[in-house]
């Protein structure tokens, strides 16, 4: 289970990393679906750190809140699955 995440959070750090990239060297992007969809398999940890690392997607508030929903969805199913099992 913790490979999977180290792997998940590492693929989703690059991910954003090459988006950020290819925003400064205008080419095509990455969408932000998939920017957030990996973030909502696991790599929420890697997106978080790629956005302060790189300053990147930290501005759009329309993205930032789907963002942070992943995270408290996330967090809301830890506590969850704490309490019942």
């Amino acid at each position: 289970m913790w490979i999977y995440f180290l792997i998940i959070n590492c693929i989703t750090f690059a991910v954003w990393w090459m988006d950020k990239y290819k925003a400064n060297n205008n080419h095509f992007r990455i969408s932000e679906k998939s920017l957030l969809i990996l973030s909502g398999f696991g790599g929420r940890i890697g997106g978080y750190i790629a956005m302060k690392t790189f300053r990147h997607k930290t501005i759009k508030a329309s993205f930032l809140k789907k963002f942070v929903a992943i995270v408290l969805i996330y967090i809301v199913a830890i506590i969850v699955g704490l309490f019942y099992y």
